[in-house]
């Protein structure tokens, strides 16, 4: 019994729900325009299931492979329980990358929702939603 109660345990724990989370994978965000105006373009992201009063954070790489510079006008993050950084400039030219750096922080039991957005001057707008969970902290 105490072996059994010993494996639950340590296979508990390990599960990546649970604990501070670092998503080490780059999410790749391409702007390539091709000389046209797009409208908004849409990704997805889901932090899963992470301990209320615990982060997980996911990192976003924007790059510009288009002909032309790319204006950034304002990135933000909405919804409760988000919060991001970047070190973009405004100005994103050709070849050019930034990184954006999204916090999800439940404080609460139950489902969250929000969204990333990156508004750019003549090009199309940039829309992440983000989904998470916090689950309990034992």
């Amino acid at each position: 019994m105490k072996f059994l109660v010993l494996a639950l345990t340590t296979m508990f724990l390990a599960c990546p729900g649970f604990g501070q989370q670092y998503d080490n994978e780059d999410h790749q965000i391409v702007i390539d325009d091709g000389g046209a105006q797009v409208e908004a373009k849409n990704y997805y992201y889901d932090f899963g299931g992470v301990r209320v009063g615990h982060s997980a954070t996911a990192r976003f790489t924007l790059s510009n492979n288009g002909r032309f510079p790319i204006y950034i006008d304002s990135i933000r993050t909405n919804g409760q329980g988000f919060a991001d950084s970047q070190n973009c400039p405004r100005l994103l030219f050709t070849g050019q990358r930034c990184r954006i750096y999204v916090r999800f922080s439940p404080f609460n039991k139950g489902q969250y929702s929000g969204e990333l957005d990156i508004n750019l001057t003549g090009s199309q707008d940039i829309i992440v939603h983000l989904r998470g969970r916090g689950v309990s902290r034992f």
